[in-house]
């Protein structure tokens, strides 16, 4: 998977960030002066045929329809696919699993993310099941 550019990551922190879709015009008003409307609908385009966002609605509030767009991959699953990338073996992405911990640990949620990492290895248990 190829890496996102500067303004490809910004369209895609907001939609990750968002909870539901976002329109062009939504994107726009919340990236402001820093991309223009032109230049966003390149980016969307660029994702969309890259595969990372798709159109999932219409607005139809304004003046004229307009489209909504939505990740198709989470951040989690882009991250992973660039690590991956990398030609890590699996021991390779473990440590990686247990760096990411310690960082978490100078923030103070160490305990609370080791328990989630716990209970997300039981359910891949029992998926494999």
């Amino acid at each position: 998977m190829k890496q996102l550019n500067r303004n490809e990551k910004q369209v895609m922190d907001l939609l990750w960030r968002s909870p539901c879709p976002l329109t062009s015009l939504e994107l726009s008003e919340q990236l402001g002066e820093a991309m223009s409307v032109s230049y966003l609908h390149k980016v969307l385009t660029t994702l969309k045929e890259r595969g990372l966002i798709g159109v999932c609605g219409v607005d139809l509030e304004p003046r004229r329809p307009t489209r909504q767009f939505a990740p198709l991959v989470t951040k989690e699953d882009y991250v992973s696919a660039l690590i991956a990338e990398q030609g890590l073996e699996e021991a390779s992405l473990a440590k990686i699993g247990v760096a990411l911990v310690r960082r978490a640990a100078k923030d103070g949620e160490r305990k609370e993310l080791i328990a989630a990492l716990e209970k997300m290895i039981e359910e891949y248990k029992r998926e494999e099941m």
